[in-house]
């Protein structure tokens, strides 16, 4: 197996991040068990520090593998969605998984999955597919610590099958409500259930029916939590136009110097969330020093949140794909950034809260263009459109290239460009962007 054959056979698994009519009760950790069996149960290999929620899980992700880097551990990273390369998902020292690697992990998984197939069992997914693939290699690679993502939800993900050490839950708003519950209770429910029988638990401030549930969760299986802005707090510094500082006292009461080019208020409770992580790790005798958190937090990087990707004009894009990303998007952007007006390239998956990101998006928007990302999932601009007041200036795109070209057409030097809406959308614009830069 070569590495175009390793991707074909990937892609001959059903990706459920192109088909949105999948059945997350139908989710089966048992089948990613039986197939982790045949290689040996990799998963039980590694240590891990799991995170889940509905907005900043990557960022999240970002702060704790970089901190981790610093202070000298071999450090695994399992993200999704991807950017430009699906390769991007796997990472060790924040280096994406090599094409040889990948086709030497899934040259073994499909033996396994081949064995496993041959007893009448149920096909997996993409997803299962690749992170099966992802603990593969963090076993191989003999990763100290590895950092999980999870993909959807938490409970039945199949990242769940990890007897995680310490286990994240990042905010939580309406999110696939048609798969996870229509209410903040039943979706918090399916994320605090990666949290282990007697490990350690991070919350960010949560809406208090969400709090209840992570809470009793904790309590169910004997978990400790620490809660961000009661056990663990954070206060803003200042903002110099391209790093914000800030800093975070942590539960053993020590007092971290902080600055991040991740910005944004959600970023300081993301980087708190891992902060605090880090400390937690103290309970398992594996420590980390506070010139490495502070240089960790400064040099994380997560491409396409609030990404300052161009300046005169202002280019600034961020994947904000609900309502609530939508409202901290806005906040920040007032927040951060002085210009005369500002042009919005909007394009939306169509599982997302159309009506609940326009809503929020439109009121801070001079003029708005409607765009549809390269992805099955991606809306029309005339459905977007319904959403809009007819009030705004509106101008349609059949392409996230040529928004961004009518975008700079319409952009005088002190305006600023936002890409938002889905993270197709801002991974398109990223793309053409860098392309332009290098010439």
């Amino acid at each position: 197996m070569d590495y175009k054959e390793a991707v074909l056979y990937l892609n001959s698994f059903i990706n459920n991040e192109k088909n949105k009519n999948f059945s997350y009760k139908k989710f089966r950790l048992e089948r990613v068990r039986e197939i982790l069996n045949f290689l040996d149960n990799p998963h039980e290999k590694i240590t891990a520090i799991h995170i889940a929620g509905t907005k900043g899980k990557g960022s999240t992700a970002a702060f704790i593998s970089s901190i981790l880097k610093k202070a000298g551990y071999k450090t695994g990273l399992y993200t999704s969605p991807h950017l430009h390369d699906f390769r991007e998902r796997i990472q060790l020292n924040s280096r994406k998984i090599s094409k040889r690697d990948l086709m030497r992990v899934v040259k073994k998984v499909k033996v396994a999955v081949d064995e496993y197939l041959e007893k009448g069992s149920s096909r997996p997914t993409f997803f299962e597919i690749y992170t099966i693939a992802a603990f593969l290699y963090f076993s191989y690679k003999r990763a100290d610590i590895v950092v999980l993502e999870v993909g959807i939800g938490g409970r039945l993900d199949a990242t769940n099958v990890v007897r995680s050490l310490i286990s994240v839950i990042t905010p939580i708003s309406y999110e696939h409500t048609g798969k996870l519950g229509k209410t903040l209770a039943k979706i918090a429910a399916e994320k605090a259930g990666i949290i282990k029988e007697r490990s350690m638990a991070i919350s960010a401030p949560q809406p208090k029916a969400a709090e209840r549930v992570i809470e009793s969760r904790a309590r169910e299986v004997k978990a400790g939590l620490l809660v961000i802005g009661k056990d663990v707090c954070f206060k803003e510094g200042k903002f110099n136009g391209r790093f914000q500082s800030f800093t975070v006292r942590s539960m053993s009461g020590r007092l971290f110097n902080l600055k991040t080019s991740l910005l944004g208020r959600h970023q300081m409770i993301n980087a708190s969330c891992g902060v605090a992580a880090i400390e937690a790790l103290n309970s398992y005798h594996i420590k980390v020093s506070s010139d490495a958190v502070e240089s960790g937090v400064n040099s994380a990087r997560w491409p396409g949140r609030l990404e300052v990707a161009a300046r005169k004009p202002l280019v600034v894009l961020d994947g904000a794909q609900n309502k609530a990303s939508a409202r901290v998007l806005k906040e920040a952007v007032l927040k951060l950034f002085k210009y005369s007006r500002l042009i919005l390239i909007l394009g939306v998956s169509e599982d997302k809260d159309i009506k609940g990101i326009c809503s929020v998006l439109e009121k801070i928007s001079d003029v708005i263009i409607l765009t549809k990302a390269l992805h099955p999932r991606a809306v029309s601009v005339d459905c977007i459109k319904k959403h809009i007041s007819d009030k705004k200036k509106i101008y349609l795109s059949n392409s996230v290239s040529n928004a961004l070209e009518l975008a700079r057409e319409k952009a005088g030097e002190n305006d600023l460009i936002l890409a938002a809406g889905s993270l197709f959308v801002v991974a398109e614009a990223r793309k053409i962007i860098r392309a332009d830069k290098n010439g």
